[in-house]
């Protein structure tokens, strides 16, 4: 069974309230950090981000954390994927960046190769692809 919580535009602080309690997870993905870069301070995102590995764990002890970094121009995330790598070392996850993958892998101009719009920050296939990736890898690892 696949939970999936995917709020648009949600900050780390505001998602714990859509995470499934009395759950038990075998596998949990977390990303976060992409919509606080630059509206969240990072001592804040950090404190609002250790409560999201630690209510799966709660739950499923032996889970097998994947933690992934905000997706945005390195220079800008970097100090909050420092912040996700650390709480997510703290629950004895893997962490992953994916700001190296940003510049070429997002839509731009607008328009996805259907017509249909799109902004130009939110990755493009070629970006999911290789999210998918590095999440296996993670998996993998563990």
């Amino acid at each position: 069974e696949l939970t999936t919580v995917a709020v648009p535009g949600i900050t780390a602080g505001r998602i714990l309230a859509h995470v499934p309690r009395g759950r038990a997870f075998d596998v949990v993905v977390v990303e976060a950090g992409t919509n606080d870069a630059g509206r969240t301070g990072v001592q804040g995102f950090e404190a609002d981000y250790a409560a999201l590995p630690d209510a799966p764990r709660a739950q499923s002890r032996d889970a097998v954390l994947v933690c992934l970094g905000a997706w945005g121009r390195p220079a800008a995330v970097g100090d909050y994927d420092d912040a996700v790598a650390s709480q997510c070392r703290r629950q004895d996850g893997t962490f992953r960046p994916l700001g190296q993958l940003y510049e070429d892998n997002r839509w731009e101009g607008g328009v996805m190769p259907d017509g249909r719009k799109v902004d130009d920050s939110h990755p493009n296939d070629a970006g999911h692809a290789l999210i998918a990736g590095l999440v296996l890898d993670a998996l993998r690892s563990s």
